[in-house]
């Protein structure tokens, strides 16, 4: 009797174990999933691809007019990690939900090393961007500063005259220069009403 009272004690003991350690192990693997859920709540929310740089550079992915110039399309870490976007059919379901139970840990490895690419690539992107940019604005610059300084150079040969246009005098002959007349102005006392003194 005390034999099958102490087995049945202990496969009692060992039950009770094994749930705690289920239930532990249930507690971190939803933890996980909820971080899951979280990153890929934050993703869809506010991830590169929302962004007009991200906006703009999924169009030119899809433009075919690019050629070779064409930038790769914009890295989808849902996608890649095997989970579906929130709005598509499906996604947060009960099928879902315990495939991600089942691959946590293996599902938020995939996915922080997806995002972390994604934004590699985004932030290198912009970086390109701002270098062509910078480009472009000096070749305006410098394009601008040429105009300019052909119109100067234009605009000094057009004011300036040749020595072709100038008339010298023979040697020993002098030049008189003639004065202008004076200009004839009224005293403020001899005006006439209304009128204006030059």
């Amino acid at each position: 009797m005390k034999s099958s009272a102490a087995l049945a004690n202990a496969a009692r003991n060992a039950c009770v174990v094994a749930g705690l350690a289920f239930c532990c192990l249930l507690w971190v693997d939803m933890r996980i999933t909820f971080m899951v859920l979280r990153l890929r709540w934050k993703w869809e929310a506010v991830g590169p691809h929302t962004s007009l740089l991200g906006k703009m550079r999924g169009r030119l992915a899809e433009t075919s007019w690019l050629g070779a110039l064409r930038p790769a399309p914009p890295r989808d870490p849902l996608a890649e990690c095997g989970l579906l976007p929130l709005g598509s059919p499906g996604a947060g379901g009960l099928r879902e939900a315990l495939r991600l139970a089942v691959h946590a840990k293996g599902s938020l490895d995939c996915l922080q090393r997806q995002i972390g690419l994604a934004l590699d690539e985004h932030e290198e992107l912009a970086g390109r961007l701002q270098v062509v940019a910078s480009w472009g604005l000096v070749l305006i610059l410098l394009v601008l500063l040429a105009a300019c300084s052909f119109l100067m150079r234009k605009s000094r040969t057009r004011h300036c005259l040749s020595e072709e246009d100038v008339i010298l005098p023979a040697s020993g002959e002098s030049v008189a220069l003639q004065e202008e007349p004076p200009v004839r102005t009224r005293s403020p006392e001899t005006q006439q009403p209304g009128e204006v003194a030059l």
